[in-house]
């Protein structure tokens, strides 16, 4: 029996996000460095480890630990928010330059990979791209 016989569309939508998570974000260490130092630059007042779990669909816990990863690397910093308890975190001039050396080098990954689409396969990705980042906008 096929997969949508079986399965509701939110199904599907769910794997299949799943499996970008999985394989395109948290699969790689590298991209996922990155992907919360521009979270953390993004936000000029510092923002809260809740924050960017909520934002990210995953545990404070597992956000935490890639967190201190991070600030052992000089990259961000944890400020005293105003409750004693809680933690801002802000990015380091370090993580600024991390931040950048990473968008270089992924544009450049993104497109060597790309290289093997023809135009025609190009324009479908990037108009179904831009139809899933509408969505969910819609949705968030």
């Amino acid at each position: 029996m096929d997969k949508n016989d079986t399965n509701t569309i939110e199904d599907n939508i769910i794997d299949l996000i799943t499996e970008i998570k999985s394989n395109f974000i948290y699969g790689n260490n590298f991209l996922s460095s990155a992907l919360l130092l521009k979270m953390i630059h993004e936000d000029k007042k510092g923002i809260r480890v809740v924050d960017i779990a909520r934002r990210i669909n995953i545990s404070p816990p597992s956000v935490t630990e890639a967190l201190s990863k991070l600030e052992k690397k000089g990259y961000v910093k944890k400020i005293e928010g105003e409750d004693r308890r809680e933690k801002i975190l802000s990015i380091t001039k370090k993580g600024e330059e991390r931040m950048k050396k990473f968008t270089e080098f992924m544009r450049l990954e993104m497109k060597e990979k790309m290289s093997v689409l023809t135009d025609d396969e190009k324009k479908k990705l990037e108009k179904s791209l831009s139809n899933i980042v509408n969505i969910l906008h819609k949705v968030k």
